[in-house]
């Protein structure tokens, strides 16, 4: 930033503005794969207590026949 030092104030709001506006917009852009990381996350573990429950419901049956 010490290159914007010897510019026109106007080139250096300019410069100051367009860095926050990328700033905000790799924000965005890292808040969006935090939340498709998250409801992946969320889609996998619902996929595991389904495949839980089913395997526990399937068995159940055997078990009271074989007693």
């Amino acid at each position: 930033m010490s290159n914007l030092l010897g510019r026109k104030p106007e080139v250096l709001l300019r410069e100051v503005s367009r860095r926050a506006s990328r700033s905000t917009i790799e924000d965005a852009e890292l808040a969006w794969e935090q939340l498709e990381v998250t409801k992946l996350q969320i889609l996998q573990q619902t996929a595991l207590a389904i495949l839980a429950q089913a395997n526990t419901t399937s068995s159940s049956p055997a078990l009271l026949s074989a007693g």
